[in-house]
Formats: structure tokens, C-alpha cells, sequence
């Protein structure tokens, strides 16, 4: 993803500089760095980051964009994936070819992607146990 972002930034005259923020590091002061130095926007990876970690961004003046991402109180532009359909679709169609033993394989770390993976295939099974309770058609 970062090999595309920065030649899409290459191409509009810019050079992209990378900075990386860890658990242990204190967010709050990143943030006021990322805020204080000479760069002229921020495309931020936030994969990993709370809805309370998004908040502190909304104060950033600067342009920011939110990748892989996205988070009902941030005030940015997100491009994110939409986790729910796609781990809505993928079981319907695995259920409608006749598989009935899914799987669901996630870490212990708690990322709002996973449970929005999670709850799209909830949906898609719950769908599906529907279906077959009323005799209609699942897919």
C-alpha cells in the first residue's frame, strides 16, 4: 500500500517521509511533532489505532488522510475497506456451494477491522440458519 501512496505523492512533486508510532510510544506527543514539522499533509496508517487514538487526530491542521480505516467520531477523509460486506459475501457464497463447516480465524488483539469482519459473517450466517428454518433460499 505504501509503495502506491508514495509514488502517487512522487508524481504530484512531493517525497513522502515515514514515521512510525508504537504502543508504547506517547500518541499525544507524535502527534504535535507530525504537527509541528515542515510536511504539507499526513497520510496516516491506521490499521491498528482506537477510536479514542482517531479523536486526537481530528485536531491536526494540516490535510490528513485516514487509510485502512474508519472511525464514526474522525472528522478526516478515510479510505477504508468495507470489512462487513466483504466478510458477508464471501460465506454466502461458500454456504451456496454447499459447504456447512466455516471457520473463523482472528488474534486476540482487538482492531475494528476484525470486528467488523466478524459481525459481516455473523449476518452471513445468521442469513443463512434463516433460510434454512423457513425453506427458502439462502444466496
Amino acid at each position: 500500500m505504501t509503495e502506491g501512496v508514495n509514488t502517487g505523492i512522487t508524481r504530484a512533486g512531493y517525497k513522502m517521509q515515514m514515521s512510525y508510532i508504537y504502543g508504547n510510544q506517547n500518541l499525544e506527543e507524535k502527534i504535535e511533532e507530525l504537527c509541528e514539522s515542515d510536511c504539507a499533509g499526513i497520510v496516516l496508517l491506521a490499521t491498528e489505532m482506537s477510536d479514542r487514538d482517531i479523536e486526537l487526530c481530528n485536531n491536526i491542521r494540516k490535510p490528513i488522510v485516514i487509510l485502512d480505516s474508519s472511525y464514526d467520531g474522525s472528522t478526516k477523509d478515510c479510505v477504508a475497506i468495507n470489512n462487513m460486506q466483504g466478510t458477508f459475501l464471501a460465506p454466502r457464497y461458500l454456504i451456496a456451494c454447499g459447504h456447512t463447516r466455516l471457520g473463523y480465524i482472528h488474534a486476540n488483539v482487538h482492531i475494528n477491522n476484525f470486528t467488523e469482519r466478524y459481525e459481516g459473517l455473523r449476518r452471513a450466517i445468521t442469513q443463512a440458519e434463516t433460510g434454512r428454518r423457513s425453506g427458502g433460499a439462502t444466496g
